[in-house]
């Protein structure tokens, strides 16, 4: 990377595709990000590649004109090699690669580590820290639908704050913990993985619910949309999924059309 003499930023500072008209750029990733900026990109770039490791993504087409290539093997000044050994000469990079957690601020005695660079130890419902109850840690867990999982973690919060909710004494989080993490490495998660909810993403909100007595509810709708959104993603029709615009009807219902271009 300190050889590239191009530009290079990290898909948190991408905001719009205009200063990457008419150039080679490589994005790196697979995830949401990636494959949103690829496609953005792509309306004014001259060539746009999307390195990743994700096999089944390469059956079928991302883009109009993005190609897509194997991880990266060595970059040089102006070009980059995969791990196929081809080379294409590059102008820019956006790696959507994620995101560190580093707290530089907290001093030892929050008890509070982190391992892997992504993995925040020790948490209750990967939330609340479970040696100093009053420092919580809102946004970690992810592969689920962010915002409204966002909100429902601030109103659980603010509600153990206000004593709304009795959260259990130190020694039974802990237990709960250490059970959460055996069950995490039966699976054979690495640590990095360990804020990932995915297909326990509604049970990890049904558990907030419970202990909040009932009283952060999501409704059935937006879980269906979420679900419903992600069966269309993984057609890899990406084009179509994000042009659906959807409309919330009651609790348990919604509707959605599919925006034409000249919409967009």
């Amino acid at each position: 990377m300190d050889l590239f003499k191009g530009l290079q930023i990290h898909s948190h500072d991408y905001r719009v595709p205009e200063p990457f008209r008419d150039q080679n750029v490589l994005v790196v990733g697979f995830g949401p990000s990636g494959v949103d900026i690829g496609l953005d990109i792509e309306r004014v770039a001259k060539q746009v590649y999307l390195s990743h490791h994700i096999q089944v993504a390469f059956k079928h087409q991302i883009g109009e004109t993005i190609i897509q290539k194997p991880d990266i093997k060595q970059i040089l000044e102006d070009r980059v090699i995969f791990q196929d050994d081809t080379i294409h000469s590059i102008d820019s990079i956006i790696y959507c690669t994620g995101y560190l957690f580093e707290y530089p601020f907290l001093t030892p005695s929050c008890n509070i580590d982190v391992e892997d660079h992504r993995f925040v130890t020790p948490l209750h419902k990967h939330l609340v820290n479970i040696h100093h109850p009053s420092m919580g840690f809102i946004g970690l867990p992810y592969l689920a639908f962010t915002i409204p999982l966002f909100d429902v973690q601030v109103q659980f919060y603010l509600k153990s704050l206000l004593g709304e909710i009795t959260l259990p004494d130190t020694k039974t989080m802990l237990n709960e913990y250490e059970e959460d993490i055996k069950e995490k490495r039966s699976r054979g998660l690495k640590k990095k993985h360990y804020h990932i909810l995915g297909e326990n993403m509604e049970k990890y909100l049904s558990d907030l619910n419970h202990l909040a007595a009932g009283t952060l509810p999501i409704p059935r709708a937006i879980l269906d949309i979420y679900r419903h959104s992600g069966q269309e993603r993984k057609k890899f029709n990406f084009r179509k999924y994000r042009n659906f615009v959807y409309t919330i009807i009651d609790d348990d219902h919604f509707e959605f059309y599919e925006r034409e271009e000249s919409q967009l």
